[in-house]
């Protein structure tokens, strides 16, 4: 049903991916005249990283979309 009022929408949608990495550290321990040794610290430093992205190409995406975004503007 037309309204007399028209709408451009355009879109562009980027997947990123993201991967979790464990952090930790060490310490290290030196006595002279014997040498030094390393002994890892446990931590609970955690993050993510990101890892790539790229655009979604998937035409049948950008169609659920817009029929989405049509159904709310109803």
């Amino acid at each position: 049903m037309a309204t007399g009022r028209d709408t451009t929408i355009y879109a562009n949608a980027l997947q990123t991916r993201y991967e979790l990495k464990a952090g930790g550290s060490s310490t290290g321990l030196s006595v002279t005249g014997l040498g030094s040794i390393s002994v890892p610290w446990p931590t609970d430093k955690n993050s993510l990283v990101k890892v790539g992205e790229e655009t979604i190409a998937d035409a049948e995406f950008y169609r659920r979309l817009f029929v989405l975004i049509e159904n709310l503007a109803e």
